[in-house]
């Protein structure tokens, strides 16, 4: 699509994505109708008084090669390639070099009515607010590599996993009780992911009858010689017969 124009705010230039350097050449090329003058003014340079048009800029070679991250050769190129394509023209004001941009309004119309560019900052306002929301919220789930699942609003982290593990929970039902979570209308006021799947593991232990392969939230597990608390998990206590370190040695010694 090369038809038509678009509304380009100078604030990106303070946007995050400007900051990279060195340049492309397009980027450089949209910085230079950024930085030209959209009406008539007057600036000192070096004492001298220099009037720059609408669509012509007073910024050195200098300049722009510190703005687009070059050397002063490429930036002293790229100028001379804009000038033999009839994008731009230059003349020599003595104290600095004034770059003119050819047919300026094809890129850039009369500045609208106070009230349209108004709106139009509140537009771009609210799109550049909702771009960096949804920017952040990727960047943030990305490099979460603590993250076991999200489920709706909440999350469970790797960490949280192992707790509801080391509380007795085999990874099976856990996944059972998320998914229900993920399929539930009534998640909108809860906070924590963990807390809330705590929560329904512990009711839902308590509607399912005792088994040794599956024991409650209350049944607490202990070695069973001498009643000392496993603090392992429960799949190990059972793959250790349910006896602790020093009675498992004692037993693999006989």
């Amino acid at each position: 699509m090369n038809n038509g124009w678009i509304t380009l705010h100078r604030k990106i230039e303070k946007h995050w994505l400007w900051d990279s350097k060195p340049f492309s050449r397009g980027q450089a090329w949209i910085d230079i109708l950024l930085e030209c003058n959209h009406s008539e003014r007057k600036g000192l340079f070096d004492g001298k008084l220099i009037t720059t048009k609408r669509g012509q800029s007073s910024n050195s070679k200098k300049t722009w090669a510190h703005r687009w991250g070059w050397s002063i050769s490429a930036t002293r190129h790229f100028i001379t390639l804009l000038e033999n394509d009839e994008m731009i023209s230059t003349h020599n004001a003595r104290v600095t070099t004034v770059l003119s941009v050819l047919n300026y309004d094809t890129y850039q119309a009369q500045q609208p009515s106070e009230e349209s560019q108004k709106n139009l900052t509140k537009i771009s306002d609210e799109s550049h607010a909702d771009t960096n929301n949804k920017v952040k919220k990727a960047k943030n789930l990305k490099n979460d590599k603590n993250l076991y699942r999200r489920v709706q609003h909440l999350t469970i982290s790797l960490d949280e996993l192992q707790k509801l593990k080391n509380a007795g929970y085999v990874e099976a039902d856990i996944i059972d009780v998320l998914d229900a979570m993920e399929n539930s209308s009534k998640l909108k006021n809860y906070k924590s992911g963990y807390l809330t799947a705590l929560n329904w593991l512990k009711i839902r232990q308590k509607n399912k009858p005792v088994t040794a392969e599956r024991p409650t939230l209350l049944q607490k597990y202990t070695c069973g010689e001498c009643g000392t608390p496993y603090k392992e998990s429960f799949e190990d206590y059972m793959k250790h017969g349910g006896l602790c370190p020093q009675h498992q040695q004692q037993e693999t010694g006989k």
